[in-house]
């Protein structure tokens, strides 16, 4: 065989594995950019980047209704006391959420764990993982549960 001909079985070869290896499969976890829908007064989770719809009962000027959302853009601070370690102090968390609603601008909204300050319609409720004092933290393993009030 000529060098061309095994240089094209070869790139044949390996084009063909990073297809298969590229394809979405039905065992594929979901990607972390995918819209969730929310209902008022349920509590949800969501991962970094991940957002939130509720529904509302606002009409925009065609009858179409109006959303309010929102994303969870990242982690600030997480101060708080490790699982595995008594402290003095329970110490803090605060993310970083961009929420719309109807009518409104886009801003972007400091909620801090255990605070009762809202984004818009939704309210921080839990932020996991805990610190660890062994590990340092991986900030794309967060994730922050909320409630639409």
């Amino acid at each position: 065989m000529s060098y061309r001909r095994h240089a094209f079985m070869l790139l044949a070869i390996l084009l063909s594995a990073g297809c298969s290896w590229m394809g979405a499969g039905a065992d594929e976890a979901p990607r972390a950019d995918d819209r969730i829908r929310v209902e008022k007064g349920e509590p949800f989770w969501l991962e970094l980047d991940q957002t939130a719809v509720l529904a509302t009962d606002m009409l925009d000027e065609n009858g179409m209704p109006l959303d309010a959302s929102l994303t969870f853009n990242k982690v600030i601070e997480d101060s708080r006391c490790p699982a595995e370690v008594t402290c003095v102090w329970a110490g803090r968390a605060r993310i970083e959420v961009a929420p719309t609603a109807p009518n409104a601008r886009y801003t972007l909204v400091t909620l801090t764990l255990g605070d009762t300050t809202r984004a818009g319609a939704f309210r921080l409720l839990d932020l996991t993982p805990l610190p660890s004092a062994s590990d340092a933290a991986d900030p794309q393993a967060y994730r922050a549960q909320f409630v639409a009030e």
